[in-house]
């Protein structure tokens, strides 16, 4: 099984340069037991999304300079402390379906408009691929789904593009209903984490089966995420953060976490059907 996790710095957050990273590494290190195969991290911030993820076990991931570069850049601090919203979402791979020797196979994901990552096993990615491809399956027309990678999990965030592209609202109601009609299709388990590019203020977090704890630090006014809630206490204790609000996210729900306007937000993302 892999791991997810990410970190979301609130509006006025005032944590320290040093304890992101600090968290972030903590993060990665307690999470390679789930896979390490490839480690993957994207950083939003100043609404632009940057990735970096390779083939390598996490522990070496985060020693690379290449990784201390990207971190210097995205991390762009005033005095130590943060000026602005930014969310970081993570990913340590055990490998299932798609080599990791091709990175487009390593998480995060990275789709036309989302990048995510998931834990977990979609089984009917190839039979979705197909159904929702551009071309006679959808009459012509221009939009539809275009497969990158091997990796299953390419199936989720490329679904949850196509769902907003064809919802002509303008408001954020469509990203909420596009999950839904994500998880009506898919087939298998996950927990994901996702940003999407217009709507960068917001990250995702979703789940079926698989695990995922989420936990806002009251006074540092950060959201913490995990696979394991383990690895979100061991986080916290190193940096002092004190006290926290868990968020519960059971299953086949969603939390939207905008971090402009510090709420949250818990939906369902399953569809009731009812006998007649």
């Amino acid at each position: 099984m892999c791991a997810i996790f990410g970190l979301v710095c609130l509006k006025g957050s005032k944590i320290s340069k040093t304890n992101v990273e600090g968290i972030i590494s903590d993060l990665f290190t307690k999470s390679e037991a789930h896979g390490s195969d490839a480690s993957g991290l994207a950083i939003t911030s100043n609404a632009k999304i940057k990735v970096l993820k390779d083939k390598i076990p996490s522990t070496t991931f985060v020693k690379r300079a290449e990784y201390r570069s990207f971190i210097d850049e995205a991390l762009n601090f005033s005095n130590n402390s943060i000026d602005r919203t930014l969310s970081i979402i993570g990913h340590c791979r055990f490998k299932t379906k798609g080599t990791f020797n091709n990175n487009d196979n390593n998480h995060p994901i990275v789709t036309d408009d989302t990048v995510g990552v998931h834990n977990g096993v979609i089984r009917n990615d190839d039979e979705l691929f197909g159904r929702y491809a551009k071309g006679p399956n959808l009459r012509g027309s221009c939009l539809g789904i275009i497969r990158k990678a091997r990796v299953d999990s390419e199936i989720i965030f490329r679904l949850f593009d196509y769902f907003i592209n064809i919802n002509n609202s303008n408001n954020g109601r469509k990203y909420r209903a596009s999950l839904l009609s994500t998880a009506n299709v898919l087939t298998g388990s996950y927990a994901c984490v996702a940003v999407h590019k217009r709507l960068p203020h917001v990250t995702w977090v979703f789940r079926n089966h698989n695990p995922a704890s989420i936990r806002y630090y009251t006074d540092a006014g950060i959201i913490i995420i995990s696979t394991n809630n383990r690895y979100i206490d061991y986080a916290a204790a190193c940096r002092k953060l004190g006290d926290y609000r868990p968020i519960s996210l059971g299953q086949d729900e969603a939390v939207a976490i905008n971090a402009i306007d510090d709420t949250f937000m818990r939906f369902p993302i399953k569809q009731a059907y009812t006998r007649t």
